[in-house]
């Protein structure tokens, strides 16, 4: 009945009825039964009325067993077969992927792009036909007919009409080089390429024609782009829309566009990132208008509030806590005012963290970023246990556009007490309190499109923390530190992720590096399937007491399992090692770990749960790890 349009109490109409056939064996069709006949009858109880009866044999479902193509002498069928997404041949688990399902007008579109595959060839003059389905006892045989044509390189490439900039400087702008085969995605590209380089000289109606110009006696084909460039146009004004929370200096803060100014499509575009870059929204989306005159823009910022707030929860295992849950308190938009406070406690069976944390990122809205942490923090070990109590104050600012310049103040008590009469010497040697006062300075380039679920960009960063000397304190050391992350998404909505990091830490004044300070690898955020902070050099008796250099890399290719709700796969590669004073960097020393996982963004908050595999265990060490985090957001 979904498939009619008939309605009671309505004039009969032959020609309407006959056509609710056609729709009904189409809905047949559409569910694979090409055999299914339908007849109608008409009865009438009584004068003025008429019943109408439709008697429908189904038949038996007919799957599409073949697709084939004729005319096609470059390409193999199983070539052109591949750019069909939807429309495919009955396979062993057919009924899993639903292939074998013919539909027509689903098939209609997608010899569209069939077309274009021929495009993208250099096959510009190629058609394709209409199919023919051949009803068959073992099922339906469906033949594209192909008209290929010529295929045609390139012969002269030319740009001409309002130049903004020397002609052999746009021309670098054209991905189009006489002889290569021709390529409707490179015109499409070269197209972009132009007028993004006019929109942001304020072109923002510049007018880019390519002109394909085929030679008649050979296959080759001249291409004429045709540039008109418009009036300049400025941004008369910029109006923020759909903030209920955020307040609109915290938006315009980081906006690119500046009333007044001349428009720039680039401008807009980091605009975008930017806001997309707070995760304070769920949607931004960014519009332009004409405004009060040809050469003025009005632009809207239209902007969805996402949760910033969460109450999060994880649970996890490490060498020495075994079971760890974690209880954090987060707003990362307090008050509307893009001010992030966190309030954390992490519990185990041998160790507890409490901290409290405050950032500015926009001191007086400027580009100063302004913050402070609390800390007190309980951890048992085998031989020892520690207890650090203390805060740091951080300063932020930009160099450059996409370098921050960090400076952090830290400020600390240690206590290590409860030594075993059995430690190590190295251990007993530190017992009693300490403090630490050091100084922290960074260089960071951050370019990811997103912070938590990155798809593209860079993150690098170049740091050394200075301890002791004339800031103060008992403890004497300096620490280096580097490390580059790279997130690229080629193809197929799958981002390669790779992160590298090297750590040097060496004590000052003849004085020993603290225990506490020194490098440990292990766990989810580091080594995975290696238990937690259970890589590194070990005292005499066992206990891990860590090194003096670190070095650790993480591959991971990310892919999408359900998009509609949000649900990632990955499968990952570890490799890292931890070596004490004395020992050098190995790069056949690293210990590795592979693995798979999975990240979904719930509507309970983010879950991350991801199980590796210890390569090359040692005595005594498990050959795999799970871990797992989850949250919830308000």
């Amino acid at each position: 009945l979904e498939a009619m349009d008939l309605k009671t109490r309505s004039v009969l109409n032959p020609a309407a009825v006959q056509e609710n056939v056609n729709k009904i064996k189409k809905k047949y069709r559409d569910e694979a039964y090409f055999a299914a006949e339908v007849q109608y009858t008409l009865e009438t109880p009584r004068k003025g009325e008429v019943i109408v009866h439709y008697k429908i044999e189904e038949g038996k479902k007919v799957s599409l067993k073949r697709i084939t193509f004729s005319g096609n002498l470059h390409f193999s069928d199983e070539t052109l077969k591949k750019q069909l997404p939807e429309t495919k041949e009955a396979g062993l688990f057919a009924w899993f992927t639903k292939g074998g399902v013919y539909k027509e007008d689903v098939l209609d579109r997608e010899l569209d792009a069939i077309t274009a595959f021929y495009f993208l060839k250099g096959f510009i003059e190629a058609k394709v036909g209409k199919p023919r389905v051949i009803l068959e006892r073992g099922g339906l045989t469906l033949i594209i007919p192909v008209e290929e044509g010529r295929q045609f390189k390139i012969g002269r490439v030319e740009i001409q009409g309002d130049l903004i900039a020397p002609r052999e400087e746009l021309m670098k702008l054209l991905p189009l080089y006489p002889g290569e085969i021709f390529n409707r995605e490179n015109v499409r590209q070269a197209i972009s390429n132009l007028t993004d380089r006019y929109a942001d000289q304020g072109y923002a109606f510049v007018d880019v024609n390519p002109q394909t110009l085929p030679h008649r006696d050979q296959p080759l084909v001249d291409l004429l782009f045709d540039v008109r460039r418009g009036n300049k146009v400025y941004f008369e004004r910029v109006n923020i829309l759909g903030n209920t929370k955020t307040r609109d200096r915290v938006i315009r803060r980081d906006l690119r566009m500046v009333e007044g100014e001349r428009y720039s499509l680039s401008a807009i575009k980091r605009s975008r990132d930017n806001l997309n870059y707070l995760q304070f929204f769920k949607e931004v989306n960014i519009n332009t208008k004409k405004g009060s005159g040809d050469d003025k823009m009005v632009v809207d910022v239209q902007v969805e509030e996402a949760p910033t707030g969460s109450v999060s929860g994880g649970v996890g295992y490490s060498s020495l806590d075994k079971l760890v849950t974690i209880f954090s308190l987060s707003q990362n938009n307090l008050f509307g005012r893009g001010q992030r406070a966190v309030a954390q406690v992490q519990l185990g069976r041998i160790s507890k963290y409490y901290t409290l944390s405050f950032t500015e990122p926009r001191l007086f809205d400027t580009q100063i970023l302004v913050g402070g942490d609390l800390f007190n923090t309980y951890r048992d070990y085998d031989d020892y246990s520690v207890k650090r109590a203390g805060g740091l104050t951080r300063f932020g600012m930009p160099l450059f556009e996409e370098v921050r310049n960090f400076l952090q103040y830290r400020y600390e008590k240690v206590d290590v007490y409860n030594v075993k009469s059995g430690a190590a010497d190295f251990i007993r040697q530190q017992e009693g309190e300490s403090t630490t006062s050091s100084l922290y300075a960074a260089l960071r380039r951050d370019t990811r499109d997103n912070r938590f679920d990155p798809t593209r960009g860079l993150d690098s960063t170049l740091s050394v923390e200075y301890a002791g000397g004339p800031l103060g304190g008992t403890n004497y050391f300096t620490r280096y530190g580097a490390s580059q992350a790279v997130y690229f998404t080629p193809f197929s909505q799958i981002t390669w992720g790779m992160r590298g990091r090297i750590g040097y830490i060496t004590g000052n004044e003849g004085r020993p590096i603290p225990i506490y300070e020194r490098y440990r690898l292990g766990g989810i955020n580091t080594l995975r399937g290696f238990k937690a902070y259970s890589v590194g050099p070990t005292a005499p008796t066992g206990e891990v007491i860590g090194g003096n250099k670190e070095l650790l890399f993480n591959f991971e290719m990310i892919f999408p399992i359900a998009q509609e709700i949000k649900l990632k796969g990955l499968l990952f590669f570890d490799a890292g090692n931890v070596w004490d004073v004395g020992q050098g960097y190995a790069l056949d020393d690293l210990r590795t770990s592979a693995g798979v996982g999975f990240r979904w963004l719930s509507p309970m908050g983010p879950l991350r749960v991801e199980w590796g595999y210890n390569l090359k265990p040692k005595p005594g060490e498990t050959r795999s790890s799970w871990d797992f985090t989850f949250g919830a957001v308000y």
